[in-house]
């Protein structure tokens, strides 16, 4: 995936180069090293550039698969992970929070409510 940035920074690059280029054609003897070293150091940056072409190389696509999509999956939508009927449940879990109902009577109506989902949805 081309980097949208690098044409721009490039061009950015090379107009400073040329001001730079042209200032030092006539800038004093004493100003030269100064201006040198800055041209240098831009000329560094633009170099350095072309390893920025990509975003996103072949390689690290190609990483991407081998280390990250074979660990990747959809889970399927149970009642438990369903947004609609988790209310539901929730329901039957703040009772047994607040002790309305006992640990076995949780159990038990939650194995009911969870398979007639399952039974409606088939």
């Amino acid at each position: 995936m081309p980097n949208r940035y690098y044409e721009v920074q490039k061009q950015s690059y090379e107009e400073s180069l040329q001001d730079l280029d042209s200032r030092i054609e006539k800038a004093y003897e004493s100003e030269k090293a100064i201006l040198r070293d800055n041209r240098e150091q831009i000329q560094g940056f633009l170099d350095e550039l072309e390893n920025q072409r990509m975003s996103v190389t072949e390689e690290m696509i190609q990483a991407y698969r081998e280390q990250v999509a074979p660990y990747l999956y959809v889970t399927p939508q149970t009642p438990l992970t369903n947004s609609d009927s988790s209310g539901e449940l929730g329901t039957l879990t703040s009772q047994y929070l607040d002790h309305a109902i006992d640990l076995d009577t949780y159990i038990r109506e939650m194995d009911q409510r969870v398979r007639m989902m399952m039974l409606e949805d088939m």
